[in-house]
């Protein structure tokens, strides 16, 4: 199994313990982890889902993107990051409103 990390904005600063406990102990469970390169700030609630929906609907969809050209899913160590970007799928997968017509 492989799946794409994100670190998110907090866990490289503030919790490099959480990073490497999530690097050591998930090739212990089988799970190859890959990098997600290029990823931008989840971004936690409080910042543009309650003033921007717009701008943060277009960075989820940027760093779910970017696992999905791995071909795998996230796995994501901070609470708010989980729900910004699982939140942010909700949105482009079940409301036609925000997102138009798929192509």
């Amino acid at each position: 199994m492989q799946l794409c990390f994100f670190p998110g904005c907090n866990t490289p600063a503030i919790r490099p313990d959480v990073e490497r406990a999530i690097r050591a102990s998930m090739p212990v469970l089988g799970i190859d982890i890959v990098d997600a390169d290029n990823y931008v700030c989840c971004p936690a609630f409080g910042s543009f889902p309650s003033s921007d929906e717009e701008a943060w609907m277009a960075t989820s969809g940027w760093n779910l993107s970017i696992a999905e050209q791995h071909g795998c899913d996230f796995v994501v160590q901070c609470g708010s990051c989980y729900s910004s970007l699982r939140m942010g799928r909700e949105h482009m997968v079940h409301d036609k409103e925000k997102t138009g017509p798929r192509q």
